[in-house]
Parts: C-alpha cells; sequence; structure tokens
C-alpha cells in the first residue's frame, strides 16, 4: 500500500494534467483580477476625480491666502521690504561697479621745446594705473594762443607713453601748455582671451633696441646741418605689425629735452631695421636717448595677416596663440 501510495505522488508530479492544473489557476486568478477591475474602474475613476479636486482646492486656497496676505493685510509692509530689497540691491551694485571700475588717466606737467622760426613742440608723459582696462581717446595741446589740432591716442593696461604735439606754430612765445584728454572709452581687458596680461602683453610685444647713437650736428653742407638719432630695431615676436610708431626723446640728466617722432610702414617678424630720424632746427644737447615704441596690441588692424590668411583667421590666432 505505501509503495501504491508513492506510486500515486510521482504520478501527480509529472504527469501532464498536473501541468493543465496550474494554468487553470493562473487563468482563474488573472480573471478574478480583470473581473474586479471591470465592476470597480468606474468608482475608481471618481476616487481619482475627486483626490485630484482636493489637491487643486488646497493648491488654490494656499495661492489665495498668499495673494490677501501680501495685497489686503500686509500690502504696506510688502511694499517697503521690496523697497527695501531694491535699494540694498542697488547699493551692492553701484559698490561693485565703483569697485571694479577704471581709474582717471594720470599725467605729467606738459614739457614745451622750442624748435626755431616759431615753432614748438609740446611733450607729456601719460599714465594708466589700470591692470585690467586699456582706453582709447582724443587729446590736444592747450596754450596761450590757443589750441593744437585734436589727436587720436590709446594707452595699453599699466602703461606710461609719450603723447605729443610737434612743430606747433605760434606767433607768441610760449613756455608752457596744458594737456587736454577727451573722449575717453574704456576696454576691460577679457581674460578669457589673454589669460596673465603680462605674459601675454611680452609674447607680442617683442621689440629690441640697440645702437642708439644722437649725433648734435650732422653737416650737410656749408650753411647746413642737423642733428641726428640713429637706432636699430628688431621684431623678434611672432608677428608682424602695420605702422609701429617710436618716440625718441632727448635726455639730459634724466630730464627731457627734445622729441621727434617716426613710423615703420610695416615691421615684419624677425625683421631689423635701421632707422635714423634727423632732428632739424635748434637741437638741444643731450646725454641719452629713450625711444618708446607703439603698437596697439588689442587692435587687429596693428597687425599684417600672414600670406592667403583670411581676417577671421587672423582674429582667431592673434587672440588665442
Amino acid at each position: 500500500m505505501q509503495e501504491d501510495k508513492n506510486n500515486t505522488q510521482n504520478y501527480t508530479q509529472i504527469h501532464p494534467e498536473g501541468l493543465l492544473l496550474e494554468q487553470e489557476v493562473e487563468q482563474e486568478r488573472q480573471y478574478k483580477i480583470s473581473l474586479w477591475w471591470v465592476q470597480n474602474k468606474s468608482n475608481l475613476k471618481k476616487v481619482g476625480l475627486i483626490i485630484f479636486l482636493i489637491v487643486d482646492i488646497a493648491l488654490f486656497a494656499i495661492a489665495a491666502a498668499y495673494l490677501i496676505d501680501a495685497y489686503l493685510l500686509n500690502y504696506e509692509a510688502e511694499g517697503q521690504a521690496v523697497e527695501q530689497m531694491v535699494a540694498n540691491g542697488q547699493a551692492d551694485l553701484n559698490a561693485y561697479t565703483q569697485a571694479t571700475a577704471a581709474n582717471d588717466l594720470d599725467f605729467e606737467k606738459t614739457k614745451v621745446f622750442a624748435t626755431g622760426d616759431g615753432s614748438y613742440d609740446f611733450y607729456a608723459i601719460l599714465i594708466n594705473k589700470n591692470t585690467d582696462w586699456w582706453a582709447e581717446f582724443t587729446y590736444q595741446f592747450s596754450h596761450k594762443a590757443g589750441e593744437t589740432e585734436t589727436y587720436s591716442g590709446f594707452i595699453l593696461p599699466n602703461e606710461e607713453k609719450p603723447l605729443v604735439a610737434l612743430a606747433v606754430k605760434s606767433d607768441s612765445i610760449l613756455t608752457s601748455a596744458s594737456l587736454l584728454i577727451q573722449e575717453v572709452v574704456w576696454h576691460r581687458v577679457d581674460h578669457h582671451i589673454t589669460g596673465e596680461y603680462e605674459q601675454w602683453l611680452a609674447d607680442r610685444f617683442q621689440i629690441k633696441m640697440s645702437k642708439i647713437e644722437y649725433i648734435p650736428t650732422v653737416e650737410l653742407g656749408e650753411e647746413l646741418d642737423l642733428g641726428r638719432v640713429t637706432f636699430t630695431v628688431k621684431n623678434e615676436s611672432p608677428f608682424s605689425y602695420y605702422s609701429p610708431k617710436f618716440y625718441v626723446v632727448l635726455m639730459r640728466n634724466n630730464t627731457p629735452v627734445g622729441i621727434n617722432t617716426t613710423t615703420l610702414q610695416v615691421f615684419e617678424s624677425g625683421a631689423e631695421h635701421d632707422v635714423t630720424v634727423n632732428w632739424f632746427g635748434s637741437r638741444p644737447n643731450a646725454s641719452s636717448v629713450d625711444i618708446v615704441t607703439e603698437i596697439n596690441i588689442f587692435d587687429i588692424d596693428s597687425y599684417k595677416p600672414l600670406e592667403g590668411e583670411l581676417p577671421d583667421d587672423l582674429r582667431t590666432r592673434i587672440f588665442t596663440d
């Protein structure tokens, strides 16, 4: 009998009819779930709608409460708080603007050099103490006989440079003049382009001077002579420039006694030029010569493109290298 019982259990576990019974149970369970959903679907929709309405009404009530509080109960107090916030914000903005704004340009007293035949040269040093700002401007010199023509200029960050007016005619004897700076337009240095500005400047301003000599008298004939400054200038930067300007300042005991200028039409990368600057009229006694180079490295028009280089390619090379 025990053996028959075991045989019956084994038969139930492996007989195909056992598998059919399990499938019928699963189908009955799914049928009951589907039947329950069909019978209760309408009620579930009503419950969901009621929950949605309750949440919507609660949100509306909260919003209404805030509006009533802001515009009916505490309108005046809220307005004062907003005004205070705006005032504080403006004060903070103004303080930040003043803290980061460029400082005014400074300059030294103008010097006047008589060059003979009623002509005068004006010379002043302009100073930009800002490390993150460069400026474009116009300027002129004022003297007792009037004013000079208006010139355009620029100054780089943390730079000192000469401003001049040469061969100014006057029927009156001039001993003093005043520099007038006008129409200053400031430009902030974009460090996303330049990185560390001093290194960016050094990479583009590798202009080397050598063989500087001042000859007070050069005989051109029996009754004609002139003064002359000669020097050699080399462009050791990887950039070529249009129209670099050179201020030639005669010095005596560290004091300027004469000023002249000269310009190269093109200054190629790697090029070396022997430059001559002549002094006509009266020439001062000088013990040394200072030469100051002027190139606006922020102006794309100062750079000469490579052969076949397009403007956009030039701009990318200049302002990303």
